[in-house]
């Protein structure tokens, strides 16, 4: 078992060091070419700074509580996702997206490192999102990001400032910056927009009722 701690570089926080759980010890479904996946989904918020194609694994054998995708946990469910199909998926897409996103398929390894070598033949970005917190060298040599962790659900996702996953940059196939502040980031980004939008709402509802009241009182009034 793999269980050297890999270091990871944030300009914002100290070192990370993520314990290398060995997936080995998951069954896999191995499938040479395939694993069934649902309809794939243009994404923007799963890879910051890109547009991608996400394609989500069915087969999950980490089972998380509260999982917001309990219906993909049946490898049998969904459409299988060859590597003709998942190159015609591409070609659909083609000059619409920068970058694919798995979540999940690491289960089976050659399968995913197929798509992975696809992908990256055609020059998009590649990422995997993965409940576990270990990805075997074979796919980190295919892939420019990493999600790791399990959802836990009173730690919150990568937009939680406490959450346990980590979003991690690779570099020539080892984990190199800790992301997840990006996430945090636009989390806070969206609350003060949404802050100021209702902001925004209150004050035009408060002028329409001022202007609705001096119109029915007859009085006119100056605004500063």
């Amino acid at each position: 078992m793999d269980t050297t701690p890999d270091t990871v570089k944030d300009a914002q926080n100290p070192p990370l060091s993520v314990s290398l759980l060995n997936l080995d010890d998951i069954t896999e479904h191995e499938s040479p070419n395939a694993f069934n996946c649902s309809a794939p989904d243009v994404v923007f918020q799963e890879l910051p700074h890109h547009i991608s194609l996400a394609f989500t694994i069915h087969g999950c054998p980490f089972a998380c509580a509260g999982c917001h995708s309990e219906h993909t946990w049946d490898a049998e469910s969904g459409n299988a996702l060859t590597d003709d199909a998942f190159l015609a998926y591409l070609s659909q897409y083609q000059g619409l997206i920068s970058a694919v996103v798995f979540l999940g398929g690491e289960w089976n390894r050659q399968a995913l490192t197929n798509k992975l070598k696809l992908a990256k033949a055609q020059g998009l970005t590649t990422c995997l999102y993965t409940g576990g917190n270990h990805v075997a060298r074979s796919l980190r040599a295919h892939l420019d990001f990493v999600k790791l962790g399990p959802w836990i659900e009173t730690l919150g996702g990568l937009d939680s400032t406490i959450t346990n996953q980590r979003f991690i940059e690779l570099k020539d196939g080892e984990l190199w910056q800790d992301r997840t502040h990006w996430f945090q980031q636009n989390a806070s980004s969206s609350s003060q927009q949404n802050m100021l939008q209702n902001s925004s709402q209150n004050n035009l509802h408060t002028t329409q009722t001022l202007n609705t009241f001096t119109h029915q009182q007859g009085v006119s009034y100056a605004s500063a």
